[in-house]
């Protein structure tokens, strides 16, 4: 077009030279009408290349920001972002609904083929409907102001699911593949900066984070809002190395019955129903090193626990080096034992730690145990704990499913608590 353009620009001027050497009435008119024009004609070409410059720099910095795109580690997005490069906008479930849900997925899948990086969700709600699937190496930061809100509807055919996130594969979910042991996604962080809130809004079954066969998680800064009574907060699953640090989890008025934790340590195991997501094997792999901690457990009926334990090989399966530090439980736990719902419910944990928590209004059995083994339970507060029993450890428990287990452990690594200005907390064996 450049070409064209100088072609018609100078057959124009040779035209007006042609006619000035004609017109003119002397020969420095000609000459000096003839600079004019050349002069016409310079700034005119000068201004079509300035212009051409431009639309080439335009065309070179779309084709950089798309090549760098492909590659680049750290995504941001709004609730009004759509999926990234428009997938799934056309397809047949995409609606106001499941739109949350297919942005964060389609991330998920290029952060997974690009083998990991960062998603960043900026202030505003998002509504999710169905779970977003989390691969290794990503980090979700959730900004202040964000609040992840769960959908209780989704589109025709496509029914809303009980959780919010999975901490697997997208290719794995949505795969053949069964995880075992602990060699499913890992690396994995959930962080909250300032105000970021997770609010399940109290949908039958539903839980915010679920983790199977996982190893190296860190989830900080969240607050946790309205748990169903038949839900989780956190599903910690036969995973490794996991991290729950300066969270909130308030249950809510929703949480009327039921023994259901904020969050649940289990293992994956068909018998109990520890699991049942069809990617995750059923091998009963155990939690190893849980920290939970500086952490604040409001209006539950369970706060950190287990409600089953494994068997394999006519050996008791134990989840091992649990800790809980620096927490806060307020109104945890039931007045009924029939309910057996804790501020912490520990069943086939060992080398476990329970240390410098405090307990306020919790109801009954405040920290319990059974087939504990070697466990410490130490310079805890327990307040307004008149009429119940701030630490029991039961001989044994017992399980539908598998033989009864027994506890073991040292009364000197019970000690230095407080219950409402005693000396000690009352502890059974």
């Amino acid at each position: 077009m450049k070409k064209l353009a100088l072609l018609l620009l100078f057959v124009l001027t040779f035209g007006m030279i042609s006619t000035i050497n004609v017109k003119a009435a002397t020969l420095d008119q000609a000459l000096q009408n003839a600079d004019i024009a050349v002069a016409s004609a310079s700034k005119a070409i000068g201004e079509i290349e300035a212009i051409e410059d431009k639309e080439m720099e335009e065309v070179v910095e779309t084709e950089e920001e798309e090549e760098f795109d492909e590659n680049k580690d750290t995504f941001k997005i709004s609730p009004s972002s759509k999926p990234y490069k428009n997938k799934y906008v056309k397809n047949k479930y995409y609606n106001s609904n499941t739109k949350g849900y297919f942005l964060l997925e389609s991330y998920m899948e290029i952060l997974e083929k690009q083998h990991g990086g960062t998603l960043v969700l900026k202030a505003g709600t998002y509504t999710i409907s169905n779970a977003v699937k989390i691969p290794s190496h990503v980090t979700i930061i959730l900004e202040d102001g964000v609040t992840l809100k769960k959908a209780t509807k989704g589109a025709k055919g496509f029914k809303p699911a009980c959780g919010m996130f999975q901490i697997v594969p997208p290719s794995v979910a949505n795969g053949n593949k069964k995880l075992s042991d602990y060699n499913g996604a890992h690396d994995v962080s959930i962080i909250g900066k300032g105000d970021a809130t997770i609010d399940m809004k109290a949908f039958k079954g539903s839980i915010g984070i679920v983790m199977g066969h996982a190893k190296d998680i860190k989830i900080s800064g969240i607050k946790f809002v309205n748990m169903n009574k038949v839900g989780h907060f956190i599903e910690l699953n036969s995973s490794k190395n996991v991290k729950v640090t300066d969270c909130v989890f308030n249950a809510g008025t929703s949480s009327k019955s039921g023994i259901k934790e904020c969050i649940n340590i289990d293992a994956a195991d068909k018998k109990t129903h520890g699991f049942d997501v069809k990617w995750s094997s059923h091998d009963k792999t155990c939690c190893d090193t849980v920290l939970i901690e500086d952490c604040t457990f409001k209006n539950s009926r369970g706060g950190i626990g287990t409600h089953n334990y494994s068997v394999k090989d006519g050996k008791q399966k134990y989840h091992k080096d649990i800790t809980v530090r620096n927490c806060d439980f307020y109104n945890c736990g039931t007045k009924s034992t029939k309910k057996f719902g804790m501020a912490i419910r520990m069943l086939n944990w060992k080398d476990a730690d329970i240390n410098n928590n405090t307990f306020d209004s919790c109801k009954k059995y405040t920290v319990y145990g059974a087939g504990v083994i070697d466990c410490k339970i130490k310079k805890n507060y327990f307040k307004s704990a008149a009429g119940t029993k701030p630490i029991y450890i039961a001989r044994s428990g017992n399980s539908k499913h598998y033989k009864k287990t027994y506890s073991s452990y040292d009364k000197k690594d019970i000690t230095d608590n407080k219950a409402s200005g005693t000396s000690t907390a009352c502890y059974l064996k």
